[in-house]
């Protein structure tokens, strides 16, 4: 009767007009745990519940041959190499080898599981067959069927070959991944992959990375040589039971608890690392037309690099102490500022020749922002005041304004400049830009940064993990989320008002949708504190800096929707020129002996 059914509901759709009905196999008398294409993509096989395989053509769900051998459910199933065998492993504890054209049992079962065979599977060449059942890896001769070593004692749940043939890797119970010399069987590496167990492993075509899938909820990439993760972690809404990479490495897919299959295009999600400063990187920030970036490190020195192959540009500029703020403005200038008398010092970005010096803080400068139109400079210091400077002479224009009862952590102008948001430890005030009157008085718990939006709301980052939005008297609340474990450290709003960026001392990025206050895109992993971040003026890419003096560049096509791109503010003819080497750009930075 539901064969019948199903032949009039599509028979229905198609007069409708209706997109092509999937086919809906029907032989099986219990639950489906595997199936897998032919590689020729003509012919399915399914394993099941029931203990059979079966064989179906894709053109019409014809079934062609039905595998029985099993007396158990069907957990596994592989093709070998050339696709004329196929082994699965089942509940029974045995693994079977079968002919994929007749159906005929060529091999087994072999016999020596004491569990579920979880996983079985052919090697490069089809000459073995790992395969295991949550206890023991057992490694078969295909053709034979005797055991190739002596049992490796492992909780293994997947298992994947390199593309030599010469190691397997095992994602284990306890959430960490093991890979094994096939000929003596022992362990070469093994690390803490994920917080649950591997359900699923990867190894990429080239044989250069490996993906593992976890009821974490995350898939990760793995450098096959080092072992450590590469790229952004995957996050994914369910436990992840499955994983596959493209044969061109470009893509992964994945499947899940909850039924949804995502696609990762993967190009990008490896950020540029560029190698420089020989201490912690304190600030980061890009340039106006977006094609280069500059960073401040502890190293005392501000370098500028190439942000499409991060190639560093020039000779640094090298400074006394600790660079730990950077700032980017429409292409006059670049500032630096010492440890030994608190001063910024304002340079010529092309000649690199000192301008001016600002003198006027009475210790450490650990923030600084251009106004909209780059006439003027806001710092913040150690000192717990605020100071505005032209950018041009040096002269202070505004300040010292007092009221913080702690060190400054960050100053900003508001999107049309007639305001400054300032915070320290304990609160956040809002001043005007002209007359340095306080606007606003705003105490929340542990601030540690703050900027605007472009419709004039303000973010603020706490110590807690937290980050809050704000109206823009800092009046309303108008949302908050628990962000990281950590403190968060710094926060980029796109150009164009539709999403953000938080970076923290947890070692992680994650990008957040402003409308909706959640995350998108994968958590980027850094590995280190990250305590600097900036997004791009076209929104396409974001820089990091922190801890271990590494600048790392993110492409965020792929991890940001196409809609959260689109008007995106156009960039000036006064900011397109900062790239051209006849022109000079607009850069602050300050350095502090801070540590």
């Amino acid at each position: 009767m539901s064969q019948l059914v199903d032949t009039a509901r599509n028979a229905y759709l198609r007069i409708r007009g209706f997109l092509k009905p999937p086919l809906v196999l029907l032989g099986h008398t219990a639950i489906v745990w595997s199936v897998a294409f032919l590689p020729d993509g003509k012919e399915v096989i399914s394993g099941s519940e029931d203990g059979s395989a079966r064989r179906w053509r894709v053109e019409d769900g014809c079934e062609v041959v039905v595998l029985e051998g099993h007396t158990g459910r069907v957990r596994s199933l592989a093709f070998s190499p050339d696709s004329a065998r196929f082994v699965s492993g089942s509940t029974d504890k045995t693994v079977i080898v079968w002919s994929t054209t007749t159906g005929e049992r060529l091999l087994g079962p072999l016999i020596g599981h004491t569990n579920t065979v979880w996983c079985a599977c052919f090697s490069p060449n089809g000459d073995k067959i790992a395969s295991c059942d949550g206890n023991h890896i057992r490694i078969w001769n295909s053709q034979s069927g005797d055991l190739v070593i002596r049992p490796i004692r492992t909780s293994a749940i997947p298992l994947a070959w390199t593309p030599d043939g010469q190691q397997l890797f095992a994602g284990c119970a306890d959430g960490s991944i093991k890979r094994f010399a096939l000929s003596t069987g022992s362990i070469l590496v093994t690390w803490k992959a994920h917080t649950s167990i591997v359900h699923s492993i990867a190894v990429s075509p080239n044989g250069k990375f490996v993906a593992s899938a976890s009821l974490d909820k995350t898939v990760r990439l793995w450098d096959m040589k080092t072992s450590t993760q590469i790229g952004p972690t995957l996050q994914c809404d369910d436990k992840v039971l499955s994983v596959a990479i493209s044969p061109a490495g470009s893509h992964l897919v994945s499947g899940a608890d909850d039924g949804k299959i995502r696609i990762w295009s993967l190009k990008g999600m490896s950020p540029l690392v560029l190698l420089g400063h020989t201490g912690r990187v304190r600030s980061v920030a890009f340039l106006p037309d977006g094609k280069e970036v500059i960073s401040g490190g502890e190293d005392g020195s501000a370098r500028r690099w190439r942000v499409e192959d991060g190639c560093e540009l020039g000779r640094a500029i090298r400074e006394k102490g600790p660079v730990v703020a950077v700032a980017s403005s429409d292409g006059n200038w670049i500032a630096t500022g010492g440890e030994e008398n608190n001063t910024i010092t304002i340079w010529t970005a092309a000649t690199r020749d000192k301008v001016v010096i600002l003198e006027g803080h009475t210790d450490h400068v650990w923030s600084l922002a251009f106004s909209p139109d780059s006439a003027s400079v806001v710092s913040g210091s150690k000192d717990k005041t605020v100071i505005v400077w032209s950018t041009t002479t040096g002269e202070c224009l505004l300040g010292r304004l007092r009221g913080h009862t702690g060190p400054i952590w960050c100053a900003c102008f508001s999107p049309n400049g007639d305001k400054i948001a300032s915070c320290d430890s304990v609160d956040i005030r809002i001043w005007n830009s002209q007359s340095g009157d306080q606007v606003v008085l705003r105490r929340i718990a542990s601030p540690s940064f703050v900027t605007w939006t472009p419709d004039h709301e303000l973010i603020v980052g706490c110590k807690n993990g937290s980050i809050k939005r704000f109206s823009s008297s800092i009046v309303s609340l108008l949302a908050t989320r628990s962000a990281h474990t950590d403190w968060v450290c710094s926060i980029a709003v796109s150009p164009n008002g539709k999403f953000m960026a938080s970076a923290s001392c947890d070692k992680t990025i994650r990008l957040w949708n402003m409308m909706t206050f959640t995350q998108i895109g994968p958590t980027l992993q850094c590995h280190v504190e990250v305590w600097s971040i900036a997004i791009s003026p076209a929104g396409d890419h974001l820089v990091s800096g922190g801890r271990g003096g590494r600048v790392r560049i993110w492409s965020l096509k792929g991890m940001i929707s196409r809609a959260l791109l689109v008007d995106m503010p156009a960039t000036s003819d006064a900011m397109a020129g900062a790239n051209d080497s006849s022109s000079s750009s607009t850069l602050i930075m300050v350095s502090s002996s801070v540590g």
